[in-house]
């Protein structure tokens, strides 16, 4: 953004950048930014071929960058730490838990939970959890999540195991990815009161980006069989073509995240178009659920849980 009213943005320059998913889409797109404003970036992305010809455009692009490409898939938890055991020896400014799928058919992860749930939220969890202390190492570090205006549809009310890792009979797709969307929320809203309590200089905020047009909405569609793939599929890339903004466009609300001096923890950024699908970056608002400060801590409580891990406590 650029302007008399242009927001101030905070100095990128060697900050050390992980960005979650960043082979395509809004994760690609970010980490190009977010490079051509002087951030070491390291993309942390399952196919590692796929990293690199993202590392090859943003070379193309700034040549002087610094880009690292990094295996993680949050499928795996045992992916999650041995890429948090590499990274973690030197201090991290920003974690952009940026990953996601939608609306797929029901899958397991590799350690048995439901793949949105897993991937969305379960996953970013116990990574987080374990770069917590290079973060804190940070300079003025941020921890940024991703969600989704669909979290509105997100309909959890207990937080507890039987909402976070649904079973194949309780499972609808769009009801998930509300939830796993609705959990980055309130991830993000309890950890935002547990670093104020500790007295940390880490920032949590989070960001979605309108209606984009990535790859997002086309890998439900790819896991269909027979007719039902090609008409979704076709039907999918029209409706992008027709009401989704560019990734890049669609990837600024969390490039402000990032880089917004003015962002504060707990703050939410999103498009300030109709209905928050497409315009430039703004503070938008979150539904009641999101807010819910019990249900926050129940959620945390379940991925502790689920994920094996703890973190500020006390």
């Amino acid at each position: 953004m650029s302007g008399p009213n242009a927001p101030s943005l905070i100095d990128m320059k060697s900050k050390r950048v992980i960005v979650t998913g960043a082979n395509s889409g809004l994760g690609k797109e970010s980490a190009i930014a977010l490079a051509k404003l002087g951030a070491e970036i390291v993309l942390a992305v399952r196919d590692t071929n796929k990293g690199q010809t993202v590392k090859n455009i943003i070379l193309k692009q700034t040549p002087a960058a610094s880009v690292e490409v990094a295996e993680l898939d949050l499928m795996d938890l045992a992916s999650v730490r041995k890429f948090a055991s590499t990274q973690s020896t030197k201090p991290i400014d920003i974690l952009l838990n940026n990953a996601g799928i939608m609306a797929v058919p029901f899958e397991e992860t590799k350690d048995g939970f439901e793949s949105q749930m897993g991937t969305n939220h379960l996953g970013h969890f116990l990574l987080t959890q374990l770069l917590f202390e290079a973060i804190s190492r940070g300079n003025n570090p941020r921890i940024i999540n991703v969600s989704s205006f669909v979290h509105r549809l997100g309909k959890l009310k207990t937080g507890d195991v039987s909402e976070l890792n649904v079973s194949k009979q309780n499972y609808e797709p769009w009801t998930a990815y509300g939830n796993s969307k609705l959990a980055n929320l309130l991830f993000t809203t309890e950890l935002a009161n547990r670093l104020k309590s500790a007295n940390s200089n880490i920032i949590t905020a989070v960001a979605h980006p309108g209606y984009a047009n990535t790859n997002l909405q086309l890998v439900a569609a790819t896991k269909r069989s027979g007719n039902r793939k090609n008409v979704e599929l076709a039907v999918t890339k029209f409706m992008n073509i027709i009401l989704g903004q560019s990734a890049a466009k669609g990837a600024l609300p969390q490039i402000a995240a990032c880089t917004w001096v003015d962002i504060q923890s707990g703050d939410y950024l999103g498009p300030r178009g109709l209905f928050e699908a497409r315009g430039k970056p703004k503070k938008v608002k979150m539904n009641k659920l999101a807010k819910d400060t019990e249900l926050a801590k129940r959620v945390w409580r379940t991925s502790e849980e689920l994920t094996g891990v703890t973190f500020l406590h006390g």
